[in-house]
């Protein structure tokens, strides 16, 4: 087994969060100085000083610096908006398919909901999904035909859980786990993993891959506790979990209940990356948005666990998502400087074998702190 050592996040977010909790800073307490005496007139017949060259050459030196202040504080900007400029992908036509998402437009009023984005058409739409229009809803993921979603929502009492479409919408979950999210749908089509806030986690922090707990559910409801750990990822078939943990990426068997660490992360992992698995389980994408990559890893073998390292993209990106074919990555990618002001969300996609790509739509128009970006299919 070949590891690769890998810098995550110090700190982290909550899947709800992209970025850590906004403090208000105080306001400074506006003074005002004592006015100033005014001074007696002067006399008539006192003789005016006259000015000379000395106040031309001040009132010219003043202006010389006032320009040149301008040109830097221009330049300054202009050098910011080059470092942070965002190409575009070069070459859209080649995307095809639907990207899943979710997201909440720049209102208090707004729920999360989910999108598609459709490669072909260039569109953005809500998903329909049969279920009532104030629900919220999050973390969409489809079969690998596209004839059923995954997805969850706040059933009647309150508590999350996970639905699917098909001809009909169907509760896949009644337990009365919190915080379910992030379906997965296995290759078959017949399980469902997903994950959910670990049951008397007491005051761990959800920053912690450690503080979710892993479960699949199949057809008839039945839902199995895996393990514990954060964003599952089926591998090629129904037995075989990708696992976020604390110290690196694990493989889970889930009939022999047994576990193996696949990937090393050296000081640590944290919930604000994100994990996926290609639907042809030969690739790994890992983000670690701080250190402003993504890190790709080249799967030859699942039992027993063997994998090679492709490379980084260096971009700062949460959510990825690989293309049917594994041929792409997308990102939810954001401008790290400048994260809390101006996150400049955007999606990117890039090629798994060139490490190159840009932007190929923004979404500028919904909250930062709400959105994922769960499949593409």
């Amino acid at each position: 087994m070949n590891e690769e050592e890998k810098t995550p996040a110090e700190g982290g977010v909550t899947p709800d969060s992209q970025s850590a909790p906004k403090v208000a800073e105080q306001a400074p307490v506006e003074t005002m100085a004592p006015t100033p005496p005014t001074p007696p007139p002067a006399a008539e017949n006192q003789a005016q000083e006259p000015q000379g060259d000395g106040g031309h050459k001040l009132i010219l030196a003043v202006a010389i610096l006032l320009i040149v202040g301008g040109i830097a504080a221009g330049g300054a900007y202009l050098y910011t908006e080059y470092k942070n400029r965002v190409p575009e992908f070069q070459n859209p036509e080649a995307l095809t398919g639907k990207l899943y998402l979710t997201l909440r437009k720049n209102s208090a009023n707004d729920l999360p909901d989910l999108y598609i984005y459709d490669f072909s058409t260039k569109n953005l739409e809500e998903l329909p999904v049969g279920t009532t229009e104030d629900a919220l809803r999050i973390t969409s993921h489809s079969t690998s035909d596209s004839s059923q979603v995954a997805y969850a929502a706040a059933s009647q009492d309150g508590v999350l859980q996970i639905f699917s479409t098909g001809e009909r919408v169907r509760q896949l979950t009644n337990s009365s786990i919190r915080l379910k999210r992030n379906p997965e749908w296995s290759l078959s089509g017949e399980k469902v993993a997903y994950m959910a806030e670990r049951a008397n986690r007491n005051e761990t922090s959800l920053y912690k891959p450690e503080a979710w707990s892993v479960f699949v559910v199949d057809g008839e409801g039945n839902e199995r506790y895996i393990t514990d750990g954060a964003y599952p990822q089926w591998g090629p078939d129904d037995n075989t979990l990708l696992v976020l943990k604390s110290d690196g990426l694990h493989v889970f068997n889930i009939a022999s209940s047994t576990a193996v660490r696949a990937w090393k992360a050296r000081g640590g992992a944290a919930t604000n990356m994100k994990i996926d698995v290609s639907r042809d389980g030969s690739k790994i994408a890992w983000s670690s948005p701080e250190d402003g990559q993504v890190l790709l890893l080249s799967v030859s073998s699942w039992s027993p666990f063997e994998a090679s390292y492709i490379g980084k993209v260096p971009v700062h990106a949460f959510w990825v998502a690989f293309s049917p074919d594994s041929t792409y990555l997308a990102t939810q990618s954001v401008t790290w400087d400048s994260l809390k002001e101006n996150p400049r969300a955007r999606v990117e996609v890039y090629d798994t074998t060139t490490l190159k790509g840009g932007k190929v739509f923004g979404l500028d128009a919904y909250d930062q702190e709400a959105m994922f970006v769960t499949d593409w299919n």
